[in-house]
């Protein structure tokens, strides 16, 4: 693909997440009506019990786990509405009363979870983003004092995008764009924000920000107003987790292109994603049969997305954290050698002096029935002729809702993305290497599971680095014959000759850790953290190697 494409829509100002923030206001006065709407939909029999049930669990929230960000009358604000339930009990007109005290918490939530986007805002945030991806992904040293930080032009190409980018452009003025990465970082809604912008030419598009993040006053003041809204996964009531779904429909109603991540969190062990958050897709069938029903001109694209990484910053805690829930008593906590100074000192060391890159592939854009799309955004079937997805939320001629049949449209469209996930994976060198070195050890020690293995003493791992070529040959082979059958796609750079893709793939693997997950000492591949090479192994686990 070319480096740099023009971009959609040039002024800011005409983008469809600035005019969306514009009216505000008046959008959460819809979403507070269209959440209120579907939950007396569901709560015909009366909202005494779907209030007292938010209202006890809100309050065992702020009692048990309060944080920074909240309003500071949370704690008083629950105990109201426990003392106003009370009363209403009491009273006769009940019915008129749950219903205001409903749309007090509706508000209260949608205050909450809609977002802003202010364009001198995100300007700094570009500015500022470049610097970061900058410092992330050029070395400092070696280059000299003027071009430490890199030209525009070489950060882009840092940035190495490929797939479906035309087709997905050529969709943006048919309908709503949504994006649907894996997850493996924090970096990750920033990092394709960045790159659909500065690279790829498109608008902006509004994520899903974890409430937990707007805990430093300096973050919440620049994120609010960068167009995410804000999810609170503490609270577990079904007030609250209507409105958050609400907010995800109407936002697409409204033509507001979103990146939702469908795994709904980090992946801990580094897996690719095979089982997805069907509520959050739910809400994209929901939001396009509401288009069809009020014949609004808006149709929904979705557009898997494979981010590649050789490292992942967070990867060490959150291996830990997956080790620890799965094993449990067979898996203890490792030790750090390392002190907190040491360790930070060690990682700014390889900040200025290594560089790296990630792969970003775009798969092919899909309808929310999982129908393939021409470049107009019209549906197709399996022989390529177009089909009107409107008869699938229809029965007898009209236009209905039915979860039954959209919980099936949901699940298929789940399998759509996972398919999508696992032929459009790009395959890095520091992919394989870690794979080939752990499949290697498992074999070596057949008699231990995998926590048997990742606690090891790793003075006593090492492979013989002849036998780890031989190994890494045969695997590589494999990889090559499942391309060509389109099960996956690999990285150019492993076409090269065996020892220097080993060599490259090493190099690269986890460049800012300090615990190398793989290196090469007296002709034998060994490693220093035997949890980390199990998480950058796992992201080609699901393929049968």
């Amino acid at each position: 693909m070319q480096s740099k494409y023009p971009h959609i829509i040039k002024d800011i100002e005409d983008w469809p997440i600035r005019k969306f923030a514009k009216n505000r206001p008046q959008f959460i006065q819809e979403l507070n009506q269209y959440t209120y709407t579907r939950i007396k939909e569901q709560y015909k029999d009366g909202l005494e019990p779907l209030l007292s049930k938010t209202v006890y669990l809100e309050s065992q929230r702020v009692k048990n786990n309060p944080w920074k960000v909240d309003p500071p009358d949370d704690k008083e604000y629950w105990k109201e509405l426990k003392a106003e339930l009370t009363q209403i009990a009491e009273r006769n007109n009940q019915d008129e009363a749950y219903d205001k005290l409903l749309r007090r918490i509706i508000n209260r939530y949608s205050e909450e979870i809609v977002g802003d986007f202010v364009p001198k805002t995100y300007r700094f945030a570009k500015v500022f983003l470049s610097g970061f991806f900058r410092r992330i992904y050029f070395k400092a040293f070696g280059h000299g004092f003027f071009k430490m930080w890199g030209s525009k032009d070489k950060l882009l190409s840092k940035f190495r995008v490929s797939g479906s980018v035309e087709h997905v452009r050529a969709l943006y003025d048919h309908g709503t764009v949504i994006l649907v990465p894996t997850h493996f970082s924090n970096l990750d809604s920033i990092q394709i924000g960045y790159v659909t912008d500065v690279k790829i030419g498109l608008p902006g598009f509004s994520f899903g920000a974890g409430l937990n993040l707007y805990d430093m006053e300096i973050i919440a003041y620049y994120l609010h107003r960068l167009g995410p809204y804000r999810v609170d996964r503490r609270k577990k009531n079904p007030i609250y987790l209507e409105n958050l779904k609400s907010y995800t429909s109407l936002s697409l109603v409204k033509r507001n292109s979103n990146i939702f991540f469908p795994g709904g969190t980090r992946s801990r062990s580094g897996h690719l994603e095979d089982k997805l958050k069907l509520g959050l897709l739910g809400s994209v069938i929901d939001a396009q049969r509401y288009c069809i029903k009020h014949n609004l001109d808006n149709k929904i694209f979705i557009v898997p997305v494979v981010v590649s990484y050789n490292f992942v910053l967070e990867a060490d805690s959150l291996i830990e954290q997956h080790l620890r829930k799965t094993g449990r008593e067979k898996y203890m906590k490792t030790k750090k050698r390392r002190g907190k100074v040491k360790s930070t000192l060690s990682f700014i060391k390889r900040l200025y002096t290594r560089e790296s890159d990630v792969a970003l592939k775009f798969a092919p854009p899909i309808d929310v029935i999982g129908n393939s799309l021409n470049l107009s955004g019209e549906s197709l079937d399996r022989n390529g002729q177009i089909v009107d997805i409107s008869q699938f939320f229809e029965k007898e001629g009209e236009k209905n809702k039915d979860l039954q049949r959209e919980t099936v449209y949901t699940k298929k469209l789940a399998d759509k993305i996972v398919d999508a996930f696992r032929e459009e994976n790009v395959i890095l060198a520091s992919h394989l290497v870690a794979f080939a070195a752990f499949k290697f050890l498992q074999e070596k020690h057949s008699e231990l599971d995998i926590f048997g293995i990742v606690q090891l003493p790793i003075n006593e791992v090492s492979i013989p680095y002849e036998e780890f070529m031989l190994y890494f040959s045969v695997l590589r082979d494999k990889l090559f014959k499942m391309k060509a059958l389109s099960l996956l796609d690999i990285d150019p750079e492993l076409n090269g000759e065996v020892g220097e893709t080993i060599l490259l793939g090493i190099k690269n693997l986890g460049i800012y850790h300090s615990d190398s997950p793989l290196y090469i000492e007296n002709k034998f591949v060994k490693t220093k953290s035997l949890k980390l090479l199990f998480y950058y192994h796992n992201r080609m686990d699901a393929y049968s190697l």
